[in-house]
């Protein structure tokens, strides 16, 4: 994270609202600042059949798979995006062993385009990049996609807001 976004989330009190839609704190968690329209879901692998009915599991976003390298130890991740969460987190469910959570970023208004994703995936795996806190399974960062200024800037916004759900 840069001091930029730390600076920007700092200047006011905001407020985060789990959930627990099984009631279950090892379940599916949701995570949102109540004045965003951005959320935040985890999801335990174990519970990924019960995600994948839920309406946010046909949404546009960008994802994070967590784990860890089995030789190693290390923490390792898999950064994503997808027109459709449920469609591509079984398919990782099929293909990738490590992982053991997933994260996934949305719009609750549905606004978000493959576009906003395209670009969220960029800057998510740009900034793991540079902090070195996880073994990336993606490779390289490849290159900035083009965007509108416009597009940029909410897809920033949207960032900061995922990463402090």
């Amino acid at each position: 994270m840069t001091g930029k976004i730390e600076e920007h989330m700092s200047d006011h009190p905001q407020t985060i609202q789990i959930f627990l839609p099984s009631g279950d704190p090892q379940g599916i968690r949701t995570a949102a600042i109540t004045t965003r329209i951005v959320q935040a879901i985890e999801v335990p692998r174990v519970r990924l059949e019960a995600f994948l009915r839920m309406p946010e599991a046909g949404f546009v976003g960008v994802y994070v798979l967590f784990g860890e390298n089995e030789e190693s130890g290390a923490a390792k991740a898999y950064i994503g995006q997808t027109g459709n969460f449920g469609v591509r987190l079984k398919q990782h469910n099929e293909k990738k062993d490590f992982w053991n959570r997933a994260v996934v970023a949305l719009a609750l208004t549905q606004s978000l385009t493959v576009t906003h994703a395209h670009y969220l995936e960029w800057l998510a795996i740009s900034r793991a990049t540079d902090a070195q806190r996880f073994e990336l399974e993606n490779g390289t960062v490849g290159s900035k996609p083009h965007v509108p200024p416009a597009m940029e800037a909410e897809c920033r916004e949207i960032f900061e807001t995922w990463i402090f759900c």
